[in-house]
């Protein structure tokens, strides 16, 4: 394999763009690299649809909307007492005797669903007398599961998201868990009571909530290249889900689709480098570089940019 100096360039010009997200400060060494600790290289005015709210990362706006409790088919094994409807009844407070109960150590509960559902967090209620453990306040572990096949049991999908704490008498405020990224249609809690003598689980109520995901297009200001570019270089740092990206000479008056594909990895997988090159002379002769990033019905978490020309 033959490493070229336009290879050692575009590794460096990376490399100084996870730096400049390390450091939270845009570099100017013949390309501009932006980490989204400040917008100040952001089109606020022209972008669409972007939340600012989570210092480092720029995203679309996203709301929590509650799953429809009646749609659906019920699933699990807490079916004694108030039986399995009692998690999906609307009631947020009730005793344990009318709540979906379990009377080992561990149950689960929770829908096979219409259609798969983008899960953002849950809400677990216990009893507003015993808790989410009859009979005693032990160490309890909640956690969310969701699947795209039908389960075998409490513990067979993935796991989105967990909580453990100690179980109080009145357990009616609720708990809410929040889900990492992907789409299921079985969704289930999984309560787990830690004690030497356990004696029921309890859900007083399940609440699923996905997000209503605005449409995003999220553009840069203008930064001056050196002359009139034939090739734009693109680079994004990028969590959760893919976008689609474009560039533009002409300050923004069209935009030249720029595919990107994954040039390196960071920290546990969840961070990547996407980069990309296009062909811009069939635009308007400029030297105003910007870049642009849209999606719809997604959740790109974008923490920095780099963008130069050739």
């Amino acid at each position: 394999m033959t490493i070229t100096i336009d290879d050692l360039l575009i590794d460096q010009r990376l490399s100084n763009l996870l730096f400049s997200e390390a450091i939270g400060k845009p570099l100017n060494v013949g390309s501009i690299h932006d980490p989204f600790a400040s917008t100040v290289y952001i089109d606020q005015l022209a972008s669409l649809g972007v939340d600012y709210s989570e210092s480092g990362v720029l995203k679309p706006v996203a709301t929590d909307v509650e799953i429809d409790r009646t749609s659906g088919t019920i699933i699990g094994d807490m079916n004694e007492y108030g039986g399995l409807s009692a998690a999906f009844d609307g009631v947020t407070s009730k005793t344990g005797a009318n709540s979906s109960v379990n009377s080992g150590a561990s149950g689960w509960i929770g829908k096979t669903l219409p259609s798969a559902k983008a899960l953002s967090r849950a809400r677990v209620y216990g009893a507003n007398n015993n808790g989410f453990a009859g009979g005693a306040n032990p160490l309890v572990t909640i956690g969310i599961y969701g699947s795209n096949s039908t389960p075998s049991g409490p513990t067979d999908g993935t796991l989105l998201g967990e909580i453990e704490l100690t179980d109080t008498a009145d357990e009616s405020a609720g708990r809410d868990i929040l889900a990492i990224a992907g789409s299921y249609d079985h969704i289930w809690e999984h309560t787990i009571r830690h004690d030497a003598s356990p004696a029921n689980v309890n859900c007083a109520q399940l609440q699923l909530f996905e997000n209503d995901i605005s449409d995003m297009d999220l553009r840069s200001l203008p930064f001056a290249a050196a002359s009139v570019p034939d090739e734009i270089h693109l680079a994004m740092l990028v969590d959760g889900d893919d976008a689609t990206y474009s560039v533009s000479r002409d300050n923004g008056a069209s935009w030249v689709s720029c595919g990107m594909t994954v040039h390196a990895t960071q920290f546990d997988g969840r961070r990547l480098v996407y980069s990309g090159a296009v062909d811009v002379t069939g635009q308007t002769s400029g030297s105003q570089l910007r870049w642009r990033c849209e999606s719809t019905g997604i959740i790109p978490r974008l923490h920095a940019a780099a963008i130069w020309a050739e």
